[in-house]
């Protein structure tokens, strides 16, 4: 079936007209093609110097957090110390989870690594 439909195909091709491409004659055509701009320009030169977007206004990212000014010093320093004490809060939790571990015998720590933490907690806390 599909060898006869080829076959066909073929004698159809071979008994139809020639068709004679000339692509020379569009490249000549496409060459002569005059542009005529229409309507007003307004928007000719709108663009002219935009090269990239990092100057612009509406994309610059804020040096601080946008907290409105009236507030701005004194609730910045309050945040700072909220940090700071909740900072302090969650490490004296931690250590006093560390040693009721310890005591129940869970923590093999050694001497060095128990020593370790407890220098750096006391630097930070009388800092």
């Amino acid at each position: 079936m599909a060898l006869r439909c080829l076959l066909l195909l073929l004698c159809g091709a071979a008994l139809g007209p020639a068709v004679h491409l000339d692509f020379a004659e569009h490249r000549s055509q496409a060459a002569k093609i005059k542009v005529n701009p229409r309507g007003n320009l307004w928007a000719t030169g709108h663009f002219m110097g935009k090269k990239s977007v990092t100057g612009s206004p509406h994309l610059e990212t804020p040096e601080e957090p946008a907290v409105p000014m009236v507030f701005g010093p004194s609730l910045r320093a309050l945040l700072e110390d909220m940090m700071e004490l909740l900072t302090r809060e969650l490490l004296k939790i931690l250590l006093q989870e560390r040693l009721l571990d310890e005591n129940q015998g869970s923590y093999d720590l050694t001497d060095q690594e128990t020593g370790l933490l407890t220098k750096v907690l006391e630097k930070y806390f009388s800092s």
